[in-house]
């Protein structure tokens, strides 16, 4: 049994000043599979124009926010709230892929005998945040074997209860008595896993809700986003409401995407169609989603009690088969 369990709770974070935009999409456009191009060095020149030119749009929607990201309080007392319910064997790690608290400061606290268990922050868990699952896992295993993580857990029903009372409050709190619909935003494609996990949890909240009224979802890119867009997904909604209800997928704490991008952005062009709008908050440190988050853990841990790294079980088989030969040998 590992002497404490270590519990890193990793989200990606965005760049908090306007000119770390483009290198930060670059960094995150350069990686293996992002970009489809027949020539390495071409997707490489391919991963800074595309960074650029969609740093033009991004940047000054991130300098509508100044200073640190709203994401290090809220990891962190998303932390607190985990290991209040865990107990005193856990201690949790707030990660943030791209940001600070980072990985490496998290495994500096791990023993050799200690236990890690991951936690993707973003039950959906797209391309990026999988990289920073990964480069945790990385920094962990230089001090400790027993490291595991929870994969994807859109489907937590503690997760998705938690989803539903937030878009419940909100739709209470609609500007207007008047007929609305609800958008759901997801970050990054339609197709594949990914697409599916997100569509699975927009009707799983929409039906813990009880939205009788015809809801969408709209994936934004992956990699910053056009405010056109954003109307796009406006101008696609069915007629004869008033109102829009947003709900972000995914983002179980504020970020420079909800924070900047849907309150900001979006909110401009549904009053340029004339729309009453309103945002779901994110679930934060709601019990609901704190008891889902600690349970997970838990129960990876219990799985994990029964497995045994493949070089550690290597070296017992030989120290066994060493001491029958001692013995043998004696006798």
């Amino acid at each position: 049994m590992a002497r404490k369990t270590h519990v890193l709770l990793v989200h990606e974070d965005a760049p908090c000043v306007p000119d770390a935009v483009a290198p930060f999409l670059r960094a995150r456009l350069s990686r293996k599979g992002a970009l489809t191009w027949p020539w390495s060095w071409l997707g490489r020149l391919g991963a800074r124009i595309v960074a650029w030119w969609r740093a033009r749009a991004l940047a000054p929607a991130i300098a509508l926010l100044p200073g640190p990201s709203p994401r290090v309080d809220a990891l962190t007392a998303q932390a607190a709230a985990i290991q209040k319910l865990l107990g005193r064997r856990y201690t949790c790690h707030p990660v943030l892929h791209g940001g600070r608290p980072d990985a490496a400061a998290a495994a500096a606290a791990i023993g050799r005998d200690d236990q890690v268990v991951i936690v993707p922050m973003d039950p959906l868990c797209g391309p990026a945040l999988r990289a920073g699952a990964s480069g945790a896992r990385r920094c962990a295993r230089r001090t400790t074997e027993r490291v595991h993580w929870t994969g994807p857990w859109s489907t937590d029903p503690g997760y998705l209860e938690s989803l539903a009372e937030c878009l419940r409050l909100a739709i209470h709190r609609r500007p207007g008595p008047g007929r609305y619909r609800v958008l759901f935003v997801s970050n990054g494609t339609s197709e594949g896993k990914a697409g599916e996990r997100a569509r699975r949890a927009a009707a799983d909240v929409a039906h813990a809700a009880g939205v009788a009224a015809p809801w969408a979802l709209f994936f934004l890119p992956e990699f910053g986003m056009a405010p056109t867009l954003l109307g796009d997904a406006l101008d696609a909604l069915p007629d004869g409401h008033e109102t829009v209800v947003v709900q972000h997928l995914g983002a179980t704490s504020e970020h420079r995407d909800t924070v900047v991008t849907l309150d900001r952005v979006l909110a401009d062009a549904a009053r340029e169609r004339g729309l009453a709008w309103t945002r779901a908050a994110a679930p934060g440190s709601r019990p609901t989603l704190m008891r889902a988050v600690a349970d997970r853990v838990q129960t990876v841990e219990r799985e994990a009690e029964w497995t045994v790294p493949e070089d550690r079980l290597r070296a017992e088989v030989a120290a066994a088969w060493a001491a029958l030969d001692a013995e043998a040998e004696e006798e």
